[in-house]
């Protein structure tokens, strides 16, 4: 199965590449997703990591990853490993009038998943990405666990992964 989904984002791609290419980010925008970060950088094509994610009924599933493109502010690739699940993604961002136009594109192979299904979940990570980000831009103490642990200076607060 092959999709493709394109969003724009309010904010440049410089923050949004820095965002998206720091894979231990991902749980908190991939709610289906992760449950243990990939403890790995996504700064070189060939770096390999695995990730613990939540799987059909509550179950974990460690996933391998390999980052097989990376273009600083351009393009990222992923291909993620489970069992006979495969998934190729090419994450591509193109400057859109001071805004990102981030392109998603992915093939599963070995799923038994509908592609309703996985289309409808791609479209919900990419919205929470989107979201993410530009809440954190502006409002960033918005950002933490607690709404009620606001910092005394927000506008020092370090929007850096």
């Amino acid at each position: 199965m092959r999709l493709e989904q394109t969003i724009i984002i309010a904010l440049p791609v410089e923050e949004v590449f820095a965002y998206g290419s720091a894979l231990h980010q991902a749980a908190g925008w991939q709610q289906d997703g992760t449950s243990e970060p990939a403890a790995m950088s996504s700064s070189s094509v060939g770096v390999r990591g695995t990730e613990c994610r939540r799987g059909p009924n509550g179950t974990t599933e460690d996933w391998e990853l390999e980052i097989t493109e990376f273009e600083p502010n351009r393009v990222l690739g992923i291909i993620s490993r489970c069992g006979a699940v495969q998934v190729c993604e090419q994450h591509v961002l193109v400057t859109d009038e001071g805004n990102t136009r981030y392109t998603v594109s992915l093939e599963m192979t070995g799923s038994k998943l509908a592609p309703s299904v996985v289309q409808a979940r791609t479209v919900n990570a990419l919205m929470n990405f989107k979201w993410r980000l530009e809440a954190a831009k502006a409002a960033p103490w918005q950002e933490t666990r607690s709404p009620r642990a606001k910092p005394a200076h927000p506008e020092r607060v370090n929007l850096s992964p």
